[in-house]
């Protein structure tokens, strides 16, 4: 997989991380954090097969619209319940859920650092530092959402989508998709 579908660009508003221009320090990370989770992501998400026919057709220089150009750019359709809805697709630079992925992982990933001493965190004067458990859950439960709307969107449209396997794995959440549809809370219930 070699298509990059998430930027610093998806960063802003709910999703902020400071210091992610062009030149600015959290931008290299940014940006290997994105590289490694988000063709992860896809794979754990949409079944590894799915994933990669979605990523071989955009590789083309014209991708022609059709089912795989759906999943990235989205499109209407009328969901389980008969309602008009919309799979905003991963390209979305409001609904992307490999930006609410990744920005949960930062989020996890940047509380602390890891020395020689054990884990630190930085002491600011004239602040406090403060846990950001409930950014990483809004972050995460709304990554949740639009990823139900999505697997809606897969299984209505099961015809075009044969390979997409829908939800899977245990419920302890070890392998397999059912942990990307599974909402987090600040006590771990």
């Amino acid at each position: 997989m070699s298509l990059v579908i998430t930027s610093y660009l998806n960063f802003v508003g709910d999703l902020n991380i400071p210091n992610i221009g062009s030149g600015d320090p959290n931008r290299d990370y940014l940006d290997k954090m994105i590289e490694r989770h988000e063709p992860q992501f896809l794979s754990d998400l949409l079944g590894y097969e799915l994933a990669n026919l979605m990523i071989e057709d955009q590789d083309v220089a014209t991708p022609p619209p059709g089912i795989y150009y759906d999943l990235l750019h989205g499109k209407e359709f009328t969901d389980s319940l008969g309602r008009l809805n919309k799979w905003e697709g991963f390209l979305s630079e409001v609904y992307n859920p490999i930006a609410y992925y990744v920005y949960y992982l930062v989020q996890q990933d940047s509380f602390s650092t890891t020395t020689s001493i054990g884990e630190t965190r930085p002491k600011s004067e004239n602040s406090e530092v403060y846990t950001p458990i409930e950014k990483m859950n809004r972050a995460w439960n709304t990554m949740v959402d639009i990823n139900c709307v999505l697997h809606d969107f897969l299984t209505v449209n099961a015809e075009d989508y044969p390979e997409y396997r829908g939800v899977e794995g245990p419920r302890d959440l070890s392998w397999g998709n059912r942990k990307f549809f599974t909402k987090q809370n600040a006590l771990g219930i």
